[in-house]
């Protein structure tokens, strides 16, 4: 017996799948160009007019420009676009049967005029609902970049209609010659604030003037939908969502303090897994959704989380890129299709090694015995900090930020503030006669009371060299009273990235980029030097990642996007 195949769409990628959604959004781009030249061709060009009201040519012309406009949108799988694209082709094909006697009568290749005007239009709207899963992506904000690439557009298919209909029609529509200034200038100026309004002196010159007035305003229509859509929030309020977030990490066992970050600088979002159990921190820019670190709450259910967010980003047209994460979690990204690339590693001090063994080090003992004869001293101050305290920080962290080419940052990382420094505690070191010379603050003990973790590590210009060192053997000290085990020293980027690829075969194009970074990026930022400041400590090095989809252009992207939301926000 012959088995027959059955059909199914699922088997052709040129009617289903992603190549579709760029042949559609192609293919309309393309439609909407041919009906904006067709109609300057035959309106003004053919020296004979089909019976075709002024109403259906406005209709079409609307079409067009509509068309060019929503062929962007469909390129990125926009959801409303693709509801608009199967309405303006519904109105365009009605349009078209409702004059078909009319224009048949006066069209000579009547087999081009039912391929163009009922033809194509069936063909994409069959696409289009064969497609409908595909168009998923909300359309809430736009970027910056692809409203300047669609006005664009839109505003040079107005100057191409306008310069050329009034360069053609010139002598005979208006009785005088047009340059091509001059009909720049008519296109621009349609409300006549800067020149004097040509008279039409035939049918065809009126409709011109009549036409293009109609594409201007709905070119000028788009441009302003493109810059100034509203924005839809889709999350509850931010606060709340803090609050939720930071409920969850105080239920955590195994919250770090480095987890502090999630919350502070105030410049995330958080989003929830459907059980609530779970959560991310994140914010968007550029179109990739940086995810700070790795998720919190039951760890059973990060796959879920990770997997809902995912969806949540491919329907938002948003890349999802994990920062910052622990290897601890590579399995799960893994599974889930995302690749791994190691950024660095983390320095991490035993406090009771380092007070037992490393601060016996010459360096150490030196640094120590001079201080001492210098009579600097140090004080732990508990927040919230007196005004005066909170000025003398000011004035150490302007003096650091003034030299050397110190810059603010945040997101991963706080910046100085009377708020954020009221949030932690402080040690500050001064000089023999009690000034404050230096200071280094402590984030969030209280999510972890193994591991405690510093930022800002500040100090005046005329301090005692050496000095971030004397801070730190004081912190540490004061750590091991408190009950601390271990003191965070923060991220050495790119460090040791070539630690764990033992053959050419697995090194990574992103890796040699990484390691001639490392290698050569001394001019720039001291990579080197960072490493050689934190590994005199003899820290334990943990590695750190980025998870992702893509490869060095993604990559890239992430990157660009970090350095963006990490500027300081003013």
């Amino acid at each position: 017996m012959i088995k027959i195949k059955q059909f199914s769409f699922k088997n052709y990628n040129f009617i289903k799948g992603n190549f579709a959604i760029r042949f559609i959004a192609l293919i309309v781009l393309l439609h909407g160009i041919f009906i904006i030249v067709g109609t300057l061709l035959s309106q003004v060009l053919l020296k004979h007019f089909f019976r075709t009201s002024f109403y259906s040519i406005d209709i079409s012309l609307i079409v067009a420009l509509s068309l060019i406009y929503l062929s962007f949108l469909l390129q990125r799988r926009k959801k409303n676009a693709w509801f608009l694209t199967i309405i303006v082709y519904s109105v365009y094909l009605g349009a078209n049967l409702e004059n078909f006697n009319d224009i048949r009568l006066n069209f000579h290749h009547l087999s081009t005029l039912i391929l163009r005007t009922i033809v194509l239009p069936l063909f994409l709207i069959a696409l289009l609902l064969i497609n409908k899963e595909k168009y998923v992506v909300k359309s809430d904000t736009q970027s910056f970049r692809s409203a300047l690439k669609i006005s664009a557009i839109v505003i040079l298919a107005l100057l191409l209609y306008g310069i050329i209909g009034y360069r053609l029609l010139g002598e005979s529509g208006f009785h005088q010659k047009i340059s091509f200034v001059s009909a720049f200038h008519l296109t621009i100026d349609q409300f006549n604030i800067t020149n004097n309004p040509l008279r039409a002196f035939d049918q065809k010159a009126r409709f011109f003037i009549d036409s293009l007035f109609l594409v201007y305003l709905a070119a000028l229509a788009y441009v302003v939908i493109s810059f100034f859509k509203p924005i839809k929030d889709k999350f509850s309020s931010q606060k709340q969502q803090s609050l939720k977030f930071r409920d969850l990490l105080w239920s955590m066992h195994d919250a770090r303090s480095e987890d502090f970050f999630k919350l502070w600088p105030e410049d995330k979002k958080y989003f929830f897994d459907s059980t609530q159990k779970s959560a991310l921190a994140y914010r968007v820019n550029k179109g990739i959704a940086l995810v700070l670190g790795s998720p919190v709450g039951k760890k059973a259910r990060f796959k879920q989380l990770i997997n809902e967010f995912s969806y949540v980003c491919f329907g938002n047209d948003w890349k999802p890129a994990f920062i910052h994460c622990e290897e601890s979690y590579m399995d799960v990204f893994k599974a889930l299709g995302f690749n791994s690339q190691k950024i660095g590693q983390e320095a991490v001090v035993d406090i009771n090694h380092f007070l037992k063994n490393t601060i016996k080090d010459k360096y150490f003992r030196n640094i120590l015995n001079r201080y001492t004869k210098a009579n600097y001293s140090y004080k732990f101050l508990n927040p919230p900090h007196d005004p005066k305290i909170l000025n003398e920080l000011k004035m150490i962290s302007d003096d650091w930020l003034g030299r050397g080419g110190h810059v603010e940052r945040g997101f991963a990382m706080g910046y100085f503030s009377f708020d954020y420094m009221n949030l932690t505690k402080v040690l500050a070191a001064y000089d023999q006669e009690g000034k404050m010379m230096a200071f280094v603050n402590l984030i969030a003990p209280d999510f972890d009371s193994e591991e405690a973790t510093y930022d800002l590590l500040r100090f005046r210009k005329d301090s005692l060299g050496n000095v971030n060192d004397y801070l730190l053997i004081k912190l540490i000290e004061e750590l091991k009273h408190s009950g601390y085990s271990r003191l965070n020293l923060g991220l050495c980027p790119l460090a040791g990235i070539n630690k764990d690829i033992k053959n050419k075969e697995d090194r990574t194009l992103i890796d040699s980029v990484l390691s001639f970074a490392y290698a050569n990026g001394d001019r720039f930022y001291s990579f080197s030097g960072l490493y050689r400041f934190k590994n005199k400590y003899e820290p334990v090095w943990r590695d750190r990642y980025f998870f992702f989809k893509g490869g060095l252009g993604a990559f890239t992207r992430i990157n660009t996007a970090l350095m963006n939301v990490m500027r300081k926000i003013h």
